[in-house]
């Protein structure tokens, strides 16, 4: 139907379809009445045969040649869309031609074929004719006819099959009209002769099938048109072709009957064609007077909307560009003369293939066709993804295109919308580069706040509305009692070291010291007590500096402090002890004080030296000088230590700590370490234990454990981490390296203070101290801690933990 439609722009869908379904109807009817004639001959029916005794009968022969005319005719209602019906039109077709054909050579050359007999028949019909059972020459010759017609339906000459099928037609009506008007020389004389009347009227019902079955094809396609020409025909051609005939046949059977005489029959039918006429005349002048109007209507919008169409492309931001099926530009608004540099005077009329770049050409060109005979109508902006436009002068740029198609009936035309996306690449691209430059610098600031062992938090606004907290941070600050708001300036969450002399109060937010600096309030060196939810106190030191513009506006902020609750909690221990506890407890702290100041300075002195560029003999010793020195501040680190586990482990608090939360902050903590000795660590074991114990001092214990591994460890090596229930109430976490080992002497003098066992005189940098203080720790938190090794193999040192009861952790979460 498309494909008929596309041949005859002016074509009623609708008519066609009716059209081409009554031509099939006329092949189904011509079926029956040939297929009625034959079951009268073989039972020997005569009104079958022949409708009334007196008249001509259908011969068998002509009856077969209907049915076969007829199922042509319906083979050819398919044909368009199956080749095995094509086949049955053609074959059916060449039959009928040769019945007709081979007939008419009977008659004039005085044979026989034997084709008369075709069909025997024992019937009592009466045969009538020169030769029983032969049709007369004028129904071989519309046989010839018509079967010619349907051969050649569908060729490149589509009147020529219409004409013949007419022609047919002429031979029919005048049988007819024979047997209407009782003239006998028009089907029983000559040339008609044995003409019978349903013969005449198969003849009519193929050669009217032939028409309608391609009706959008020569002379009949008036008939299906939306034109003028096809209303009148539509209207005129039932009264030209069926009023005559009618008005005729009433005239002669009035005057047969003698109702009236000649003359009055004549002045009866003229004026009977006057009246009908008059009244066809005046429905199909009004029926056009509608038409008119509605084109008229249609003319106006049509005007409105074109004007509306040219106002929209000419004051479209986007350029328009329509190109027909060709690719010729056939409209280039000036949104366009401005994108590509071109007059519209210029380019239209000039190929599309101006606007690409010469290596898309024929890509473009193939993508566009393919586009045009797709069931897509249109394909959105950006869809297409980024293409690449030329300007007059050659230049290159990326764009964006939407494009639709349509069809006027004069070939398909394309409208492609394009949108100049130069700068916004551009901006898309340094955005793109802006964020890569922000997310490598949030990951940097990521990874040094969850490195360094401090709780660090930035805040990016003045409101605090947004931060940014290390795992540390997160730990300390955040719960119910961090709710309150204190207000700017000192107050009893904030003190300086030394310029307040006020005892710590409960600390109700541990941001007081964050949203002072994010105030514009710089707080250096400021120490200050924080109690948790659960009653832990720690007392913690750090800066809380503003985060300034380029207007020198405070925007944010950051702060940073660290854990000073041992150093605080041993200098309690010492004022809580006898005189003679105090005055240990005044000596440590003097002597670390004493010994750290003047310790500080020989390291700072040292280290400029070293950065001083010294003499290749000056080197060695400065390195010497830095390397003690540092282990001297180790060693007086790890002393107070020992004391401050002494004076104070009874008063630590123990609660439920989550084994896989301690190990994700320690590896943070840890991993530079891991990176400069080329290690990796991997947990093994069951996740999700819980054990009992002192949040800070269990984390002291494992990393004191984990650095020892990464010290001795060796370069390459690995690190692996254990945790696993041993026996009901305990929790067994061990750290197994792939160092040198021990021997068996060495492991049982493990644990003794000051004793390196034999490190001495190796790289690694240590006070023997270490492990007796994790030893301590573990044993005043209620655990166990011991060691295994092999040497040559690594070692394995491993705590036991009490594990956390439910009744602990619903009583810490009550």
């Amino acid at each position: 139907m498309s494909s008929v439609l596309r041949n005859n722009r002016d074509a009623d869908a609708a008519l066609v379809a009716r059209y081409e379904s009554a031509g099939k109807r006329c092949g189904q009817l011509a079926i029956a009445l040939g297929s009625a004639v034959l079951l009268g001959w073989a039972m020997g029916i005569v009104r079958l045969c022949s409708i009334v005794p007196e008249w001509v009968a259908m011969q068998p022969n002509t009856a077969l040649c209907l049915i076969l005319a007829g199922t042509s005719l319906l083979a050819a209602g398919r044909s368009r869309s199956d080749r095995h019906w094509r086949i049955v039109q053609l074959l059916t077709a060449t039959i009928v031609f040769g019945i007709g054909l081979a007939t008419l050579l009977e008659y004039g050359l005085g044979m026989q074929f034997g084709i008369d007999q075709l069909i025997q028949t024992g019937s009592a019909v009466h045969h009538r004719g020169l030769v029983p059972g032969r049709m007369a020459v004028a129904t071989a010759t519309n046989f010839l006819l018509t079967g010619a017609a349907l051969a050649i339906l569908d060729t490149s000459a589509p009147r020529l099959p219409q004409l013949l099928a007419l022609l047919a037609m002429v031979f029919a009506a005048l049988a007819m009209l024979g047997y209407a008007y009782g003239v006998s020389a028009l089907y029983d004389v000559g040339f008609f002769s044995t003409v019978a009347l349903h013969t005449a009227i198969g003849i009519v019902l193929v050669g009217t099938g032939i028409l309608l079955v391609r009706p959008t094809n020569g002379v009949v396609a008036v008939l299906v048109s939306v034109t003028v020409g096809g209303t009148l025909a539509r209207r005129l051609l039932p009264l030209v072709v069926v009023a005559p005939f009618l008005l005729g046949w009433l005239r002669i059977e009035g005057e047969r009957r003698q109702f009236y005489d000649s003359s009055f029959g004549v002045a009866l039918t003229s004026v009977t064609y006057v009246i009908l006429f008059a009244l066809f005349t005046w429905r199909t002048a009004e029926a056009l007077r509608r038409s008119d109007d509605l084109r008229l209507d249609a003319e106006q919008i049509k005007q409105t909307d074109q004007a509306q169409m040219s106002g929209l492309i000419e004051s479209a931001m986007d350029a328009i560009v329509i190109v027909d099926d060709a690719q010729r530009i056939i409209v280039f608004n000036p949104a366009a003369e401005k994108m590509f540099g071109y007059e519209q005077a210029d380019i239209v009329g000039r190929s599309l293939s101006k606007l690409l770049p010469q290596r898309f050409h024929a890509t473009h060109d193939t993508q566009l066709r393919a586009f045009g005979v797709s069931g897509s109508a249109s394909r959105r902006m950006g869809s297409l993804g980024s293409v690449t436009a030329m300007r007059a002068d050659g230049t290159e740029f990326p764009a964006e295109a939407s494009i639709s198609h349509f069809n006027l009936g004069q070939g398909i035309f394309y409208t492609a919308i394009v949108r100049d996306t130069t700068e916004r690449t551009r901006i898309e691209q340094e955005l793109h580069a802006s964020e890569k430059r922000e997310r490598e610098r949030s990951q940097e600031l990521s990874n040094l706040l969850f490195a360094v062992p401090a709780a660090v938090c930035i805040a990016h606004d003045p409101l605090l509305n947004e931060v940014t907290c290390n795992a540390l941070d997160d730990r300390w600050f955040h719960g119910p009692s961090s709710d309150a708001s204190p207000q700017p300036g000192v107050t009893d969450d904030v003190k300086p070291i030394g310029g307040d002399d006020r005892p710590y109060g409960d600390i109700r937010s541990g941001r007081a010291a964050l949203r002072q600096a994010a105030g514009g309030i710089e707080m250096r060196d400021y120490e200050f007590k924080h109690v948790d939810p659960n009653g832990t106190v720690r007392y913690l030191f750090g800066n809380a500096m503003p985060i300034r513009d380029e207007h020198d506006i405070a925007r944010g902020a950051i702060s940073a402090f660290v854990d000073v609750t041992e150093l605080k909690l041993s200098e309690l221990a010492m004022l809580a002890v006898t005189a003679g506890s105090v005055a240990k407890s005044d000596y440590i702290t003097h002597m670390t004080h004493e010994l750290r100041t003047p310790l500080n300075t020989m390291l700072g002195y040292a280290q400029i030296l070293e950065a001083g560029g010294p003499s290749p003999t000056q080197l060695p010793a400065i390195k010497q000088i830095i390397k003690a020195g540092w282990y001297l501040r180790d060693l007086i680190t790890e002393v107070q230590d020992l004391a401050t586990i002494e004076a104070d482990s009874a008063r630590w608090s123990c609660e439920s700590v989550s084994i896989d939360a301690l190990l994700h902050d320690l590896h943070a903590m840890i991993e530079p370490l891991l990176s400069d000795a080329g290690l990796h660590v991997t947990l093994l074991g069951t996740s999700g234990l819980d054990i009992r114990a002192n949040p800070v001092r269990i984390k002291q214990v494992m990393l004191n454990l984990l650095s020892n591994a990464i010290k001795y460890n060796r370069l390459g090596g690995s690190i692996d981490v254990s945790r696993a229930m041993d026996g009901q109430a305990q929790v067994r976490i061990g750290v197994r390296d792939t160092g040198h080992g021990l021997t068996q002497k060495e492991l049982a003098s493990l644990f003794q203070p000051f004793n390196r066992l034999g490190q001495e005189r190796g790289q690694e940098v240590g006070t023997g101290v270490g492990l007796v203080v994790t030893k301590k720790l573990v044993e005043s938190m209620g655990g166990i801690i011991g060691a295994e090794s092999e040497v040559g193999c690594g070692s394995l040192f491993w705590v036991n933990m009490p594990v956390a009861t439910d009744a602990t952790r619903l009583l810490e979460s009550a």
